[in-house]
């Protein structure tokens, strides 16, 4: 399992669109779960993008929500770097 790391702008994004304790929370976390246990990334389904300024990054829905989840990961961190409500 990767070491989970959250950035600030990641932080913030959470904070302004998913109310702790949700459904959608649960849904968020559920995904960053499967994340870090995946042998591989990014998993079939994300889509590679830049989170400005040009930063490369892997983009996973989170299933059951309106919200993008965008990441970038190694074999042993996986690093969230920050939640739209908007799909890349």
């Amino acid at each position: 399992m990767r070491l989970i790391r959250l950035t600030r702008g990641y932080a913030r994004c959470v904070a302004r669109l998913v109310p702790g304790g949700s459904t959608t929370s649960q849904k968020l976390n559920a995904t960053i779960r499967e994340l870090a246990r995946a042998p591989r990334l990014p998993l079939p389904g994300d889509i590679e993008g830049l989170i400005p300024p040009s930063l490369p990054a892997c983009v996973r829905r989170v299933p059951g929500a309106a919200l993008w989840l965008w990441y970038t990961a190694s074999d042993t961190e996986l690093t969230l770097r920050a939640l739209t409500a908007a799909p890349p």
